[in-house]
């Protein structure tokens, strides 16, 4: 059969596992239902109702598994089905066109996957400012606006209308850098799918790039490369044709040990951003800020920083109108009164849950954590009331008072969760036991192997936990490694920890001369002979 995408796999097996709750019921009628097809034999019809279900899924083959969906009773299940249904058959057909274009099915398979919600960008509401570099021994200011230009709101049209092959694009965590990378790896694939020139746009998160020593960038792409389309041919034939859109996501997020470590493995790209310009292929990098992606830009080389602008008033305004109707007016009434509202909300991640807690419950937030606080709430009813998650019943995963408070919206405080049974406990110590992991002190989003995520979990439902914080889209999952779904998710997690037992040992700071390490003087003596500088001392 037709290998199917593995999220769309789970989303079939999430849509089909709550109906077979009178299992033998379900099951013998479905085992009538594909008597026609010469494997149903092979089919083991007992077992747990989870198992049952995700072996059946995974052995149907598309039309039967088509079949099996339009079975299930209820108008939602049957909308549901149908839009599986059609996402199977999309699937099926970019299988089916491999063998004569690897290439073309490989973008339609692309296209399917990032035409969903996280890949949605409105231009109404992007500004993109450029920045020109303006050499290393500047004085002042190294990277200035571009005078020439005015600001943009889209990635695509900034590429077109400039000289450099070779972009950063900063923003804060929440200003959607990732999107709007994902979102010009999307427009690449529509455009090569309709005029084909033979150009692939490929997307990899900076956040793999591991190993002590780590590897040589361009060893490093051609083996993620290899992982993530391997019916290609090889990286080195494309890239050396300059056929290829390099979209390299979190510049800030490789794995380092300290700053010295970091400051190494950004000259080996920037050495090899040196060594391929000949080649003439497009790379986009994103990161935070500036401090982390300037030494990539050199003399033989420049690298024009591109900064995500937060949003204006006016478009926070707009926003709020488009997306709340008559309730917009009384939101942006308070907003605009609140300096430190404005900035809260001129971020676009927290801008969408703000829009998703008032549509929900018409509740202004109290700030950041309350927000974060509605979407696990929001997340939570949605998968266990709802859809009736298996794993989100009342049991271990979720207690009695648990659930009974995700199903009243029965909160004490802006913040609570439910913390009876093991679930949200073990993703706050997920988070924190990542986030202390961490041998550098530079933030930024942490990842985990399953095997290590499981470990540091430390329970005997870990696999659960992690498959129930994937389904409430708090967790993500990618070539075995688990992450959370976005940094802010991550760190409010980490920081529930804290709030209960404070350390505040890890915020102290010395500030008599005596204790500063490195002292000052041994600092600028290093800075006289040093080229990168070390940190600075602490002041």
């Amino acid at each position: 059969m037709p290998e199917l995408p593995l999220g769309l796999y789970q989303e079939i097996v999430n849509l089909m596992a709550p109906h077979f709750e009178d299992e033998r019921e379900r099951r013998s009628k479905l085992r009538i239902q594909l008597s026609q097809w010469p494997g149903w034999g092979n089919i083991v019809w007992t077992g747990s109702r989870d198992a049952f279900v995700k072996e059946l899924v995974y052995q149907l083959p598309a039309t039967q598994l088509k079949t099996a969906l339009q079975a299930l009773p209820g108008l939602e299940a049957e909308q549901r089905s149908a839009a599986l249904s059609e996402r199977i058959d999309q699937a099926v057909a970019v299988v089916e066109g491999s063998a004569a274009d690897p290439l073309d099915a490989w973008l339609k398979g692309l296209i399917v996957r990032l035409s969903g919600p996280r890949s949605a960008v409105d231009r109404r509401f992007v500004q993109l400012s450029l920045l020109i570099d303006q050499g290393e021994d500047t004085p002042g200011i190294r990277f200035v606006p571009d005078g020439q230009r005015g600001r943009f709101d889209n990635l695509a049209d900034l590429l077109a209308d400039i000289d450099s092959r070779v972009i950063v694009l900063l923003g804060q965590p929440g200003s959607g850098k990732t999107t709007l990378l994902r979102r010009l790896q999307l427009e690449e694939a529509w455009r090569e799918s309709a005029q084909p020139d033979g150009r692939v746009p490929f997307f990899i998160s900076l956040n793999f790039y591991e190993g002590s020593p780590p590897p040589e960038p361009a060893d490093w792409l051609a083996q993620q490369w290899r992982e993530q389309a391997p019916g290609l041919g090889p990286f080195e034939h494309y890239f050396a044709a300059g056929k290829i859109l390099l979209l390299l996501d979190g510049l800030n997020e490789m794995p380092h040990l300290d700053r010295a470590d970091y400051r190494s493995r950004i000259l080996r790209w920037r050495a090899f951003l040196q060594q391929v310009a000949h080649y003439g292929n497009t790379i986009v990098l994103s990161c935070r800020t500036l401090d982390y992606s300037a030494p990539l830009s050199s003399e033989a080389v420049p690298v024009p920083q591109v900064q995500v602008e937060p949003l204006a008033p006016a478009q926070i305004e707009r926003f709020l109108q488009l997306y709340l109707g008559q309730q917009a007016e009384a939101v942006w009434q308070v907003l605009r009164l609140d300096g430190r509202q404005l900035a809260l909300f001129a971020t676009p991640f927290f801008l969408e849950l703000l829009v998703e807690q008032i549509a929900n419950s018409g509740e202004m937030p109290t700030g950041r954590t309350a927000l974060l606080t509605g979407f696990v709430r929001r997340a939570l009813h949605r998968e266990a009331i709802q859809r009736l998650q298996p794993l989100l019943q009342p049991d271990s995963l979720l207690s009695e008072n648990d659930y009974e408070q995700i199903h009243l919206s029965d909160w004490q405080s802006p913040w609570e969760l439910p913390g009876h049974g093991e679930l949200i406990p073990r993703l706050e110590r997920l988070a924190y036991q990542m986030q202390a992991g961490l041998e550098s002190d530079d933030g930024g989003q942490v990842r985990a192997s399953q095997d290590r995520a499981v470990e540091l979990l430390d329970h005997h439902c870990a696999a659960d936990i992690i498959t129930a914080g994937i389904r409430l889209n708090i967790l993500d999952r990618e070539r075995r490694t688990i992450t959370y779904f976005h940094q802010l998710i991550q760190e409010y997690f980490a920081a529930r920890v804290l709030a209960k037992r404070p350390e505040p040992g890890r915020v102290a700071v010395a500030w008599q001369a005596a204790e500063v390490q490195p002292s000052l003087t041994d600092w600028l003596e290093a800075a006289a002979v040093s080229d990168p500088l070390p940190p600075a001392p602490a002041t």
